[in-house]
């Protein structure tokens, strides 16, 4: 009997997950998200709050700002100006696993890894890339439609 009900919960969070999962999917976050409107110029600068770091997304660049723990962990606050940005590099957070957005850039040698002898080539110690955890999964998805609409304004050929 013990053996059952452990079966059927097993099989419900199985299901709830799936739901869950199913209720944020990976593509078409930009239809259902809010656009933010840079184009008349002197647009206001938007804040998202991820994991050790607060993004400030301006028309022109996006201000990475780092808590002193975060500091001391090894990592350092930067500014990356839209126009340097080759690539925006993307993770969704899950339960299991938190997300990221890097912002790729010149200075980069390619995408983040879990781990590496090199700081900045991890995602928690690259001064240009802000984790998500599962919590904050909307503000990943609100920044990550940010911040592509307006490096997209910056060179609408990409």
């Amino acid at each position: 009997m013990q053996s059952k009900i452990g079966a059927a919960r097993h099989l419900l969070s199985y299901f709830h997950a799936r739901l869950v999962l199913s209720s944020y999917p990976s593509r078409g976050l930009e239809d259902r998200l809010p656009r933010m409107d840079l184009s008349k110029g002197g647009g206001e600068p938007r804040v998202f709050k991820g994991y050790m770091a607060t993004v400030t997304l301006h028309e022109d660049r996006v201000d990475f700002k780092r808590p002193l723990v975060a500091r001391l962990g090894g990592n350092r606050s930067s500014t990356v100006l839209l126009g340097d940005v080759l690539k925006i590099l993307r993770r969704e957070p899950t339960r299991l696993v938190n997300g990221h957005i890097h912002l790729l850039t010149a200075q980069d040698d390619g995408s983040l890894r879990a781990a590496s002898m090199s700081p900045e080539r991890t995602v928690a110690g690259n001064p240009r890339a802000i984790m998500f955890t599962w919590q904050q999964r909307e503000r990943y998805a609100d920044f990550l439609a940010a911040v592509e609409q307006a490096w997209q304004r910056r060179d609408p050929s990409r």
